[in-house]
């Protein structure tokens, strides 16, 4: 499936809700403070990741050491993932909900409950390792 051509200027961000957010029913909370900011959520969908696609997500050297770690913290079940279009500075705004929602609801340090991309390129890259399914046209 292809996806329309976004709107000039426009900046995204992939976020992913972890299992421990999921179990504990926190997503609407999270989704409700992600769409306080100036966004649209333009795809989201809840999904059990393999552990590929989880490698694949944290694919970035300075994790080599603690990647299997991650990876195994995301196993414990379903996740939602999101994809979200705002300003050019999405990503930063959306880190510092982040950083907000982590301090309100994390486990544990390892056990957070949210993830997002820091920029436009990453979340683009991050949102085909989750929704292979579309061919993303967007500009940036």
């Amino acid at each position: 499936m292809e996806w329309p051509a976004g709107k000039e200027n426009e900046g995204y961000c992939f976020v992913l809700l972890r299992p421990e957010t999921v179990a504990r029913k926190l997503c609407g909370t999270m989704i409700n403070a992600i769409e306080q900011l100036d966004c649209r959520i333009i795809l989201l969908q809840m999904q059990t990741p393999d552990k590929a696609r989880i490698a694949a997500l944290y694919d970035k050297p300075e994790l080599d050491a603690w990647r299997d770690e991650i990876v195994d913290n995301h196993m414990g079940g379903p996740v939602v993932a999101l994809l979200v279009a705002g300003g050019k500075d999405i990503c930063q705004e959306m880190g510092d909900v982040v950083v907000k929602l982590r301090l309100s609801f994390a486990v544990s340090r390892k056990q957070n409950g949210i993830h997002s991309s820091d920029s436009t390129e990453l979340a683009l890259r991050e949102a085909r390792i989750f929704f292979p399914q579309w061919q993303f046209n967007l500009r940036t």
